[in-house]
């Protein structure tokens, strides 16, 4: 676990971050209510970000920053929708909405007011949805990232948020599916916890069998921080393998490190890598590293100088990285920082 400051050209007090076409784009503002855009494809060389201060025709609701796969949208203090092709440039969509959800393809999805109602909206239209009124349990904001992902089962993509607060004030345990037309509500975190803000993204878990020893990689829904009803941020971390249908509280080793601050409404992104035999996990010089949490004795394995039968020696391979983007403490401040993390196992050498 590692961690830098937010790129930005100020003091951050609010940020909001979104991925577009494999650029990250994080925005923030200061104090003085400032406006500032960062931009790289390279997130593990904290050099890399181009930072640029905006002028942009409205007051900015940053975590309302949703990407679609050609523009980035994002709502103004008064709920009008903006838009924007290379986040500089922004213009109005002259609709008003509620809150953002999230995106599929080159759609995105929130919630708007009719006559004191609430609806399901998407910008730009979309044929075949239904722009049906909003159900007393489904949560108007403080929502999670969208968790988009494809299976064998559907044509489209699905959409999947956690957690957030409902029209009545309550907040919900449940997940909700999208699958570009219709809303569905199914999974809830361990103990119905109830939260909101909190923060998503895919990543990987493994299983070892303990009669053959045989280890399997499970793609694996993760979940963390968020608010609950008091205002307290929660630290557990949760789990899901099955796109949000189930969820079980991560074993330890899962857990986040005592010197990781709680925070609630973070953005996290998995970033590919690649490693060499000859590089080390970390790349740039501004990466703070923390102390990891030390394995048992016995998962460690002595050095062996037998032979291997590989014809082709690894010397490259592919090691994801989570980054996690501001999010609020507890005093209410942002957190002022990029949190990257690894499965250790990822950063081995492959066997060979």
């Amino acid at each position: 676990v590692q961690y830098a400051p937010l790129p930005s050209g100020g003091t951050p007090t609010a940020q909001g971050t979104a991925m577009m076409n494999e650029k990250l784009y994080c925005f923030t503002t200061d104090a003085g209510g400032n406006v500032y855009m960062a931009t790289t494809d390279t997130p593990d060389k904290t050099e890399s970000w181009a930072v640029q201060q905006l002028s942009m025709p409205f007051k900015p609701v940053l975590e309302t920053l949703e990407a679609t796969n050609n523009e980035l949208y994002m709502l103004a203090d008064d709920g009008t929708l903006y838009s924007s092709a290379d986040a500089v440039s922004w213009q109005s969509t002259g609709q008003k909405w509620e809150s953002t959800l999230g995106a599929i393809n080159s759609t995105l999805t929130g919630i708007k007011q009719d006559n004191g109602k609430l609806f399901f909206a998407c910008y730009p239209d979309k044929a075949g949805f239904n722009a049906t009124e909003v159900p007393a349990d489904f949560p108007v904001k403080g929502v999670s990232s969208m968790f988009v992902f494809k299976n064998k089962w559907s044509n489209e993509p699905q959409g999947v948020i956690t957690g957030g607060r409902c029209a009545d004030g309550s907040l919900t345990a449940y997940t909700w599916g999208f699958d570009g037309k219709k809303w569905a509500k199914f999974g809830s975190l361990p103990e119905n916890k109830a939260l909101e803000n909190i923060t998503i993204f895919p990543y990987f878990t493994f299983k070892t069998d303990n009669t053959t020893w045989q280890t399997t990689e499970y793609s694996t829904l993760f979940a963390l921080g968020g608010n609950e009803a008091d205002g307290t941020i929660q630290r557990k971390v949760f789990i899901s393998r099955d796109n949000g249908l189930n969820w079980h509280t991560g074993d330890n080793l899962l857990q986040l490190p005592s010197e990781m601050p709680s925070l609630t409404g973070a953005q996290a992104f998995v970033i590919k890598k690649e490693l060499s035999v000859n590089s080390r996990s970390i790349s740039s010089h501004c990466w703070k590293e923390i102390e990891l949490k030390p394995l048992p004795a016995w998962y460690i394995v002595p050095d062996n100088t037998a032979a291997s039968r590989a014809i082709t020696p690894i010397t490259q391979w592919d090691c994801p990285y989570i980054y996690m983007f501001g999010g609020y403490q507890q005093d209410g401040q942002l957190g002022n920082s990029i949190w990257r993390g690894v499965i250790n196992r990822l950063t081995f050498k492959p066997l060979q």
